[in-house]
């Protein structure tokens, strides 16, 4: 079992949420950062879904018409809106 934090990342989306992937991990802007919360706050909270949230580089446009979920909508993948 290997132990310590991941040397290297894969970033993928589900687009249109039928499972198919798009790897988006030569997009990502890492100095902006990349902010991963889960768990729970405190020992007697309930555990609350996970989220992550990270900054694509889209100067080819590749990304346009791509929207932000809701974070009350349950959803667990970004939504591609042609």
């Amino acid at each position: 079992m290997a132990t310590g934090f991941p040397t290297s990342y894969v970033m993928e989306i589900d687009w249109p949420g039928t499972g198919t992937f798009t790897a988006v991990t030569n997009d990502v802007d890492w100095k902006a950062g990349v902010l991963l919360q889960f768990g729970r706050t405190n020992e007697f909270e309930d555990v609350a879904p996970g989220s992550m949230v990270f900054t694509l580089f889209n100067e080819g446009g590749a990304y346009a018409g791509c929207r932000k979920l809701d974070p009350d909508s349950g959803l667990s993948q970004a939504i591609h809106s042609p």
